[in-house]
């Protein structure tokens, strides 16, 4: 019976470690040498840094990332030093700038980054509300990379909750293991407003999704991409599985010896 019970207990353990690789909706890993973070929930993944370039300005020096940025940049606006800030704000030419230099260096071993996309359902336009739109608190998280990240993935709560009643306790986006360096703060969408100034952001500080911020502000930039393939299990993961089911097999061999 304790032997049943230890074979039993192996394989549910057993179980339990399939489970989390398998269903958990982020997994931490590197790539081509640096460090980012797999959406099983979206099939995408995020730079871990969800502030790089500020840390590249911060360990490389502002006018060397810029003029690097700017040497790769092949689009008719013109881009300038002015489009960034030393801590890693980025106007919304900047920001895609910034995703075009990611892609000339392949960053983490792809050349197909962007910024997280946001999806504009009904009326052209932000269709405001707390509970369920494109635009607001509380959206349909269908609707934006960001958003599910934040309230899906990461537990994320809005500043209204979805009656519109104001909550005071909310932190912002969570602080968790899974990323660095989150800012609290207004993050660019690839998605351009239907007039040309402006465009979609989503805010790490209250959990607001909305159209019309201006492209000429200073925001902050998450690159993510759809070209990395899935991570395999750690070794270390391996490692238990094959000691674990060599375990079953020779308690499985004792058995049919008593």
């Amino acid at each position: 019976m304790l032997k049943n019970n230890k074979a039993a207990f192996i394989s549910i353990a057993l179980f339990g470690l399939f489970s989390s690789h398998s269903q958990a909706a982020l997994t931490n890993y590197t790539s081509g040498g640096s460090e980012v973070v797999y959406s099983s929930a979206g099939a995408i993944t995020w730079t871990k840094d969800a502030n790089l370039l500020g840390s590249l300005i911060s360990t490389q020096g502002f006018s060397t990332v810029v003029n690097a940025i700017i040497g790769t940049y092949s689009g008719s606006y013109a881009l300038t030093a002015s489009d960034f800030k030393s801590d890693g704000a980025a106007t919304w030419y900047g920001a895609n700038a910034f995703v075009g230099y990611l892609n000339s260096v392949s960053y983490a071993g792809t050349n197909q980054w962007r910024l997280p996309a946001i999806i504009d359902t009904g009326a052209v336009g932000c269709s405001f509300s707390n509970n369920g739109n494109d635009c607001g608190y509380n959206v349909d998280t269908s609707t934006g990379e960001m958003a599910r990240l934040y309230y899906d993935e990461l537990g994320g709560q809005a500043i209204n909750d979805k009656l519109g009643n104001y909550q005071p306790d909310v932190a912002g986006i969570p602080d968790t293991a899974f990323f660095d360096n989150e800012v609290y703060d207004i993050y660019w969408s690839s998605l351009p407003s239907a007039f040309p100034s402006g465009a979609w952001i989503f805010a790490t500080d209250d959990g607001v999704q909305m159209d019309g911020y201006s492209k000429s502000a200073h925001s902050y930039v998450w690159a993510v991409t759809s070209a990395l393939a899935v991570p395999v299990p750690e070794a270390d993961s391996v490692a238990m599985l094959m000691a674990g089911l060599g375990l079953l097999g020779l308690m499985a061999r004792r058995k049919q010896s008593v």
